[in-house]
């Protein structure tokens, strides 16, 4: 963190401050400098990240040795215990009322919808916290509007405003190329968003070592796939024209998701890792999918193992860090980014829409001079799938954009 500082002074005028820092050493370093610097101001710290991390001893480790005698006074919380269990719920509200409480969420864009049961429940408690600050290692996922239940729970009035309100201002309609209507920043209004931000950013640093080689394997459909593919999505608007989109990308992607150049492919990928003895993750949608190349036999060749929320999750990773060189994922999976190091392939076999989910993953690993990371996309050449990656680029090129912007004004020296 050369010749950057931290603004302790925003969490001492607000109450509430964020930290944006895509490196995960370096963002529990940050963290806990703050704790320990106010540690005159508050009695007990509540903790809040994934599963993946609040269960994982390596992660609670780094927090000790930085807080020393001060982790005795650490709760740690679950995002998935705060929404889905009452009890843990109220027993948060607990010590929070009983307490001065300082309130850290790690991985703060998990506080995104207005909607969800979390960010709800953290939306009531933040009124009776006594600090507020927010860990994340990018400033959003899939556009702008994922600042606004942020702003909410760090300083409400500095929006004072509905979250409709807030979308008609930053995120106006527009008319995609696939005559599609929907809501995207432009970059005036990035930086003017951003702008507003700044009074409450107490770090920032969006460096890291990881270095990545990206892979575009553009496939096609064969003639044959290609009639079935017409003719069934044929037949199926027919017979549901009021289909629910989601419904639609669902059916349809799963149609070209084991197309034969995409098995071909993802073969000679594969033998290519295996001869270098390289480790591989290779993420799908679709648990079918998993099925399919667990007993086609296209792996027979390999030692796989499968990753899944249903699997015993400690297991398949003392078996990928031992004994196996490929892991299949489903994208929600939350896996530790310490459990990565030995990985350097990372294949999306199936594309989503979820932006947030390829950030995720990447953040997982950490880089230094002798790693590099290769992630390979298959991209088949159908309407669906190029409706997917234009999303995705929009949203790629609005998160490039909002570092930019947060880079040239130096953030982390105001």
């Amino acid at each position: 963190m050369k010749n950057k500082r931290i603004k302790y002074h925003v969490l001492k005028k607000y109450n509430g401050g964020i930290v944006w820092v895509k490196e995960y050493d370096k963002r529990i370093d940050v963290a806990t400098k703050i704790i320990k610097h106010l540690k005159n101001d508050w009695e007990k710290v509540i903790w809040i990240a994934t599963s993946g991390y609040v269960d994982n001893a390596e992660y609670r480790e780094a927090i000790k040795q930085k807080t020393g005698n001060l982790y005795d006074k650490i709760v740690f919380f679950s995002y998935d215990d705060i929404s889905l269990t009452d009890e843990i719920y109220v027993k948060l509200f607990d010590i929070a009322s009983e307490n001065e409480v300082f309130c850290i969420l790690d991985g703060s864009l998990n506080l995104k919808n207005m909607v969800t049961s979390r960010t709800k429940r953290m939306l009531v408690l933040r009124k009776i916290f006594k600090y507020r600050l927010l860990l994340s290692e990018l400033p959003i996922y899939r556009a702008i509007r994922d600042v606004y239940a942020q702003l909410m729970f760090v300083y409400s009035p500095a929006i004072n405003k509905t979250e409709t309100q807030f979308l008609q201002q930053y995120m106006p309609y527009y008319t995609d190329d696939f005559d599609v209507s929907k809501r995207w920043s432009i970059p005036e209004l990035e930086k003017k968003l951003l702008n507003r931000l700044r009074s409450f950013i107490v770090y920032c640093d969006f460096s890291d070592d990881l270095k990545i080689n990206y892979f575009d394997c553009d496939l096609e459909l064969s003639e044959a796939e290609k009639e079935v593919y017409q003719a069934d999505k044929i037949k199926f608007l027919q017979d549901n024209p009021r289909a629910a989109y989601l419904k639609i990308i669902q059916r349809f992607q799963y149609y070209y998701t084991i197309c034969k150049q995409k098995i071909t492919k993802l073969q000679l990928i594969l033998n290519e890792k295996k001869a270098k003895n390289e480790k591989v993750i290779i993420y799908t949608k679709y648990t079918s999918e998993i099925k399919f190349l667990r007993e086609s036999g296209l792996l027979a060749n390999h030692k796989f193992v499968i990753m899944t929320g249903m699997n015993d999750k400690k297991r398949a990773i003392r078996m990928f860090e031992n004994d196996c060189n490929i892991m299949i994922c489903i994208y929600k999976v939350d896996i530790p980014k310490l459990f990565l190091k030995e990985c350097c392939n990372v294949i999306y076999f199936t594309q989503t829409f979820d932006y947030k989910d390829k950030n995720y993953i990447i953040s997982r690993f950490k880089g230094n001079e002798d790693f590099e990371l290769n992630v390979y996309d298959f991209w088949v050449n159908t309407t669906l799938e190029n409706i997917i990656r234009d999303n995705l680029k929009r949203k790629k090129i609005v998160l490039e954009n909002i570092f930019n912007i947060m880079s040239n004004k130096k953030v982390g020296d105001l």
